[in-house]
């Protein structure tokens, strides 16, 4: 039996301090987006500014109700109400900016690293299946034509 070096209390509260830590930058990032998406609008009137304000709020909320849920001590919870919350957004996103073959997929990856870090290892794994089966959605989706993309990719 490998002995226990970290003690549960201690993991808890790294696990609580990550969570509030990323959850606030994730907060803070989208509230950043929203100002990219404003100052765009005001060049371009004809923008679609209320679809991705839309998607902004709803990442912000996904940032607040996991701080919060990490503050009141369900932080396994908010753990995976944040990953998968993330994931759902950037499954969303993913069509509208370039779709499977622009530059959001990456977002796939980082969604499993804070798995890793805000739940645990095996988390990460089930992530990771979550993120493929979503991305591959995405690609259904795309070809489909059910979700036209506000930004197209580059012809090559």
């Amino acid at each position: 039996m490998k002995p226990n070096l970290v003690s549960s209390g201690d993991e808890v509260s790294r696990k609580a301090a990550a969570i509030r830590t990323l959850s606030l930058l994730w907060i803070a990032t989208c509230s950043v987006g929203q100002i990219v998406i404003v100052l765009i609008w005001l060049f371009n009137p004809f923008f679609a500014v209320l679809p991705l304000t839309l998607m902004v709020v709803a990442a912000i909320a996904i940032g607040v109700v996991s701080y919060w849920l990490c503050r009141w001590g369900r932080v396994n919870l908010s753990g995976y109400f944040f990953t998968i919350g993330m994931i759902l957004f950037s499954s969303v996103m993913t069509p509208l900016f370039g779709g499977f073959t622009g530059p959001l997929p990456v977002v796939y990856i980082f969604a499993i690293l804070v798995a890793g870090i805000m739940i645990n290892i095996r988390a990460s794994f089930y992530i990771a299946v979550l993120s493929g089966v979503l991305y591959l959605a995405t690609i259904g989706i795309e070809n489909a034509g059910l979700l036209s993309s506000l930004i197209k990719p580059e012809a090559e």
